[in-house]
């Protein structure tokens, strides 16, 4: 059995850990370890399942403006205690410069991981572009959750490059098959009608998500049909309070149900008629692709890539082109999901089809960890 360390901030329930997780999961844990570095001192959402599973959690210091000369001393050290850890694959992108470098001086095989494209510029966005920079430098080999993730992280010659491949987020698709018993399950218990429209939001509550702008849209659409209803779930960031005054000035407590971070997500998604994303930009989170196996149709910024739409389901709607823009494509997305030709349970053959189940994922990552480490162990 070899081991991966796996770096990151903290196993939460997010995009990037909840894809770690399904890989965990699904990978043959006889064959393949996996170990997490974090760095936060307190317990996250995974951290119990994670040492169930077997695997082990390290904790290096916060990334803060007055750790970054005491993490790479940290890492050195923490490599050269750890020489069973063969193979390090980094997720976090602005100090990946700093352990990718540590982990390649080590002797292990280093792999840099991009799961979103850049977000909108600002002080903190540029100054982590500046620091993940010289990522392109330090990693063996490359993986982005779409073309776009890796070029905006990596740069146009190592996407062109045999270093370079893209790694879809699959989900265990099995859990999202579309169940009627399941959708009339949920609703009963969100306390949601048979004849009521439910757009469902799956996201932490971060600026880069653009939830106000959500708000704003639902407030409108709302206005035009009363029955409509919309689920958020999620949570951390900062912008919870905000979203929570927006919704109170607009009267919508009622009609506005705040979910929290699910792990049953998959379930939830059964209650829903639309999902929705109004993200300023993203790369390929796991929510579009637990959306699609669930059978729903989505709407989507053009802040996505093109490759986001594998069902055929997704609808991109441009921020620049207004609140009455995307009022109409919900509009049009309730018509497709109410259609009796339309089809939720395809979502599940569809994602087999286009590789966004995690368990051909599990396997490509089993054979290229175990053929790497062995080029290491010799």
């Amino acid at each position: 059995m070899i081991r991966i360390c796996h770096v990151i901030g903290a196993m939460e329930r997010a995009g990037a850990e909840t894809f770690l997780m399904n890989l965990y999961r699904s990978i043959d844990r006889s064959k393949v370890q996996f170990d997490f570095l974090v760095h936060t001192d307190r317990e996250a959402a995974y951290d119990a399942e994670i040492l169930k599973l077997g695997g082990r959690i390290f904790r290096a210091p916060a990334i803060t403006p007055t750790s970054l000369a005491r993490l790479y001393p940290f890492y050195k050290k923490f490599f050269a205690d750890h020489p069973e850890m063969i193979v390090v694959h980094g997720h976090i992108g602005s100090v990946a410069a700093l352990y990718l470098r540590a982990a390649h001086k080590a002797g292990r095989y280093a792999i840099a991981h991009s799961h979103a494209q850049n977000y909108p510029l600002d002080f903190s966005q540029a100054l982590f572009r500046i620091l993940a920079f010289p990522t392109r430098f330090v990693a063996d080999y490359y993986l982005g959750a779409s073309f776009e993730a890796g070029l905006d992280r990596f740069g146009e010659k190592i996407v062109n490059s045999p270093r370079f491949k893209i790694i879809f987020n699959g989900v265990s698709v099995q859990l999202y098959a579309y169940s009627e018993e399941k959708r009339r399950k949920l609703r009963k218990e969100l306390e949601i009608s048979s004849d009521e429209q439910v757009l469902i939001h799956v996201a932490r509550f971060d600026p880069v998500k653009n939830q106000t702008f959500l708000i704003d849209v639902f407030n409108e659409y709302y206005k035009l049909n009363p029955q409509s209803r919309l689920l958020m779930v999620g949570g951390g960031g900062s912008e919870g309070p905000t979203l929570r005054n927006k919704i109170e000035n607009y009267q919508l407590t009622d009609v506005v149900k705040f979910l929290g971070i699910r792990s049953d997500v998959n379930d939830l998604l059964q209650a829903g008629d639309v999902f929705i994303m109004t993200s300023f930009s993203e790369g390929m989170p796991v929510a579009i692709s637990e959306a699609q196996t669930a059978g729903l149709p989505c709407i989507v910024t053009t802040g996505f890539p093109e490759a986001a739409n594998w069902s055929g389901e997704v609808r991109f709607v441009d921020l620049n082109a207004g609140i009455a823009a995307w009022v109409v494509a919900i509009k049009n997305a309730f018509q497709r999901s109410m259609d009796p030709h339309y089809m939720r349970s395809a979502g599940v053959e569809r994602a087999q089809e286009n590789g966004f189940d995690i368990t051909t994922t599990a396997r490509w990552f089993e054979d290229f960890y175990i053929v790497e480490a062995s080029k290491r162990i010799g």
